[in-house]
């Protein structure tokens, strides 16, 4: 997809910072009629090697111009998109030969007018020399700290090199992930250039690579190839399978690009004897284009049918989607689509970073959804033995949407969550608590908070609360439970006592505050 109208859009200013010891540049005017713009590419003087910094500058003589994206190519074939200012970017020369090169930009504006290319001769001089490449290892990811769960965190649509991305990586890294999926899409044609620049960084989905499990996007590909994906992770399959936390994972390409979703197909003949070969009572399979959407994008049904019809005959109890740049959770969902408690439970994660897009249609099956800005984040999963729990949380930490999914092959919820250990302090009129995470067969869906041995409420599966409006110099007694899906309640946690300060005085008059 391309980024919509509800993505982030840049004001062109007097200019952007461009790299240091910079001595090439070119610049292009554009008259618009009502106003004229300039573009210029700038880079550093000689052959240039390695990683090499470019930025381009816009100025305007409206100060109301925006622009929607700065397309920039190499030897007339697309290098790499941005959508935010400052437009700076690393080339890899590395990956191109060695001698003079085109490189040119433009800049798309919100008017639906575009600049004149500002074009620029570049060298490149590396020697044939390149990075060694990272192969690639379907990760099974890490062992959770002894009394904590192995969680997922999943999304996609959001390598866009946007400020949203970096939120939502940063939202996530919090949560100390052991497994990450990413569900599709580098934009704008995931070439590799922009794998550098808006997947690899630490600040982006990069910072995951040792525990990622990714599946191809539409936007990778081009001209029916994918070769940045291919390159970024070292010829990775079209399609593969892990074990972990007792789950078997797996990993398809639904593109049309592919186009292997139907009988006979190497890749739906594969994931029929893999399900079959691996009768785990918990699976979950991710890939990009949903079954089910109310979004923009529209269902690819006609693809996707054979294939939803076989995960929902043999089982599966999770499956996770991009392309639609929304949060979505169907309810479980027979082979034909129908509510079902035995069910395929669907999750649409296009939620990543790179825009948001509003429903279009409404679907009695929905379960829970959020099409509004505010939604950009992503899916926390905890596995457990037989189900599985979920939060989808925003980049503003807000829990938008909880509960737990046992499996179809699990022994259902058999026993109470794991006592929780509960710590706090006072600040003025308020206890601030917090406590480890309770761990289930299934899937803890919240807590019940108890002051002075009376209930004060239930929160869902966040692990901090502040009890607020409390009385001054006075003492408060509390204790927390967890509850999972099926009720079963866990034993009290320990006792924390909390006295409140006393009430504020008034600083005298002309003297600090």
């Amino acid at each position: 997809m391309l980024v919509g109208t509800a993505a982030a859009a840049a004001v062109l200013g007097s200019t952007a910072s461009s790299p240091g010891a910079v001595a090439a540049e070119a610049c292009a005017t554009t008259d618009h009629g009502s106003y004229t713009t300039k573009i210029c590419l700038h880079a550093a003087d000689g052959p240039l090697s390695g990683d090499a910094p470019i930025s381009v500058t816009l100025t305007s003589s409206d100060a109301h111009t925006l622009v929607r994206e700065v397309d920039v190519k190499l030897d007339g074939e697309h290098l790499l998109s941005e959508y935010e200012d400052p437009f700076e970017f690393q080339l890899p020369s590395y990956l191109f030969a060695d001698g003079s090169h085109a490189l040119s930009a433009i800049a798309l504006l919100r008017d639906g007018s575009r600049t004149q290319p500002g074009s620029l001769t570049v060298a490149f001089g590396n020697s044939g020399q390149q990075p060694a490449p990272t192969p690639f290892a379907a990760s099974g990811g890490t062992a959770p700290a002894a009394g904590r769960p192995f969680v997922v965190a999943a999304a996609g649509d959001g390598a866009g090199g946007e400020q949203k991305a970096a939120d939502v990586t940063k939202l996530i890294s919090g949560w100390q992930p052991n497994l990450f999926l990413y569900l599709g899409d580098v934009y704008k044609q995931g070439t590799a250039t922009e794998y550098v620049n808006w997947y690899a960084p630490e600040r982006y989905f990069g910072r995951f690579r040792p525990i990622t499990l990714p599946t191809l996007g539409n936007h990778e590909y081009t001209k029916r190839v994918a070769p940045g994906y291919f390159w970024y992770w070292h010829d990775a399959p079209h399609f593969y399978s892990v074990e972990a936390a007792g789950w078997h994972i797996i990993s398809l390409d639904s593109t049309s690009q592919y186009n292997q979703f139907q009988p006979g197909t190497t890749q739906y003949e594969w994931l029929k004897h893999d399900l079959d070969g691996h009768p785990a009572p918990c699976t979950l399979v991710f890939y990009h284009h949903p079954a089910f959407t109310v979004g923009p994008e529209g269902t690819s049904s006609d693809r996707i049918t054979s294939v939803w019809q076989l995960q929902a005959a043999r089982g599966v109890d999770l499956v996770l989607n991009g392309h639609d740049h929304n949060y979505q959770r169907f309810q479980p969902l027979d082979a034909s689509g129908n509510p079902s408690t035995v069910g395929s439970t669907e999750f649409v994660l296009g939620s990543g970073g790179h825009g948001i897009r509003a429903f279009v249609r409404q679907d009695a099956r929905l379960a829970r959804g959020a099409d509004t800005a505010k939604a950009f984040g992503a899916l926390r999963l905890t596995l457990n033995p037989n189900g599985a729990g979920f939060e989808y949380i925003s980049i503003k930490r807000k829990l938008l949407d909880y509960g737990a999914i046992p499996c179809s092959g699990g022994e259902g919820d058999r026993s109470a969550p794991t006592q929780p250990r509960l710590e706090g302090h006072a600040g003025y009129r308020k206890a601030i608590l917090g406590w480890r995470e309770s761990t289930d067969d299934v899937g803890v869906v919240g807590y019940a908070l108890y002051r002075n041995d009376h209930l004060i409420g239930r929160v869902g599966p966040l692990t901090t609360f502040a009890d607020e409006q409390l009385k001054p110099a006075t003492g408060y007694r509390y204790r927390i439970v967890a509850i999972d899906q099926a009720g079963h309640r866990s034993v009290s946690s320990n006792l924390v006592s909390i006295r409140t300060p006393p009430r504020h005085r008034r600083p005298p008059a002309g003297g600090g505050g």
